[in-house]
Order: C-alpha cells, then structure tokens, then sequence
C-alpha cells in the first residue's frame, strides 16, 4: 500500500484521516514516502489494549539513517484507531506517515 502523511499541523494530539491511514507505520518507509523528504514512523509496537497509552520512539528516515532524530510520543489505542500527541517535527522536512 501506498504511503501518505502530514507534515503541516499544530503539536499536540492527532489521529489520522482516513486518507492517511488508521496508525504510523512500524517499519521504516523508504525516503520521500509520505509526501515528505523524511518520513517518520514508530519504532516498536502500538499499544494492544483499548484506552492502553505508550511512550514510544518515531524515527525518521534520512539518507543511510531510518533512525534519524529519534523523537519520544505518546500513542493511545482508541479501537479502530490510534491518537498520538505528537511534537512538529525535529526537522524541517519530516513529517509523520499513515498506512493508508
């Protein structure tokens, strides 16, 4: 599948459209994925429970790096469907991307 994001958006706590996907992908896609030049991803696993909320790692892949600018979230799991506060990005052309 096909890999969209969102790079513009005020920090703070976000779910995905359906346009973008229910969750960030776990596994680091491929630079320029996402409609962005570093597209983030989680590093590890979304929360299994209903109403569980993690700290986990999204990393950015740059160049040879898939771990670029690690950056802490929070991720809740709400059923069909993830929210992450998320900061802005640690860098200027990273944005966060959806398994849509």
């Amino acid at each position: 599948s096909s890999k969209v994001g969102i790079s513009q958006f005020q920090a703070g706590w976000q779910s995905f459209s359906p346009a973008i996907g229910s969750k960030m992908p776990e596994i680091s896609p491929p630079m320029y994925s996402c409609g962005t030049h570093t597209p983030g991803w989680l590093k590890g696993s979304h929360p299994t429970l209903i109403g569980e909320q993690v700290s986990r790692t999204v990393c950015f892949h740059y160049d040879s790096n898939d771990c670029y600018k690690p950056t802490t979230v929070e991720v809740i799991n709400c059923g069909s469907y993830y929210v992450y506060n998320l900061p802005t990005s640690p860098t200027c052309q990273g944005g966060y991307c959806g398994d849509a």
